[in-house]
């Protein structure tokens, strides 16, 4: 992961922090893989027939919150680390939630 964050791909989506004020200190970054966006769209789509519209949102509102937890988390701490476990875990848990309301409704 630190080899590719050094150089353009072409398939990843990459957030940065602002740039620096100075041309030589680092800017923090998280590369995104199409694979990073299309399990989260995937477990969405698949989920409609059991879960419905309500369960499909929800894994998709996980899947952001992850997003931003994960480009927070990396931005703060300067570590490299996969995107994909910590969306997909985010995904899960609000499912859950998602569930477990709609069960107390």
């Amino acid at each position: 992961a630190q080899g590719l964050s050094t150089d353009e791909l072409s398939f990843t989506i990459t957030a940065a922090e602002p740039q620096k004020k100075h041309a030589t200190d680092e800017v923090a970054r998280l590369d995104l893989g199409s694979g990073d966006l299309a399990v989260p769209a995937i477990l969405a789509v698949s989920a409609y027939p059991l879960f419905g519209l309500f369960g499909s949102i929800a894994i998709v509102i996980g899947s952001i919150a992850s997003i931003v937890f994960t480009l927070q988390f990396v931005v703060k701490n300067h570590v490299v680390l996969p995107a994909l476990p910590p969306i997909c875990l985010g995904s899960l848990i609000a499912l859950l939630i998602s569930q477990l309301i709609k069960m107390a409704i």
